[in-house]
């Protein structure tokens, strides 16, 4: 494989991975993950938040670091493909409430976030 090619592959991975990590500075959530399989479409094995903005949407939604993103809008997150779940939260992000399923510490727990609510 030529450098030129190699290179291509890693900036598209570093765009996968960020994009995947998800920081939105609009709701103050930032999400991260372990995947397998092909590096640049990878199969999303576990989800999780990796930090939530003081006095932000999420945070005032009630989400916190290390909870693990099971349902977004009734769609199985884990499993899911990475570029599938890139697309589909663009789908789902300008709802007004954005609807999450999570475990925290093995618990499952639903979780409403208002895009539209007004932050302190």
């Amino acid at each position: 494989m030529n450098r030129w090619k190699l290179t291509l592959m890693i900036a598209a991975l570093m765009f996968a991975t960020a994009a995947i990590a998800g920081e939105s500075r609009s709701i103050g959530l930032t999400f991260s993950g372990d995947r397998e399989g092909f590096f640049l479409d990878p199969i999303m094995k576990r989800v999780y938040v990796s930090a939530v903005v003081d006095k932000s949407l999420a945070g005032m939604a009630g989400f916190l670091p290390k909870d693990e993103i099971l349902e977004i809008e009734g769609a199985r997150v884990p499993g899911m493909r990475a570029r599938a779940l890139m697309d589909y939260w663009a789908q789902v992000s300008s709802r007004r409430v954005i609807h999450f399923v999570i475990s925290r510490s093995g618990t499952r727990m639903s979780i409403d976030l208002n895009t539209q609510a007004q932050v302190p």
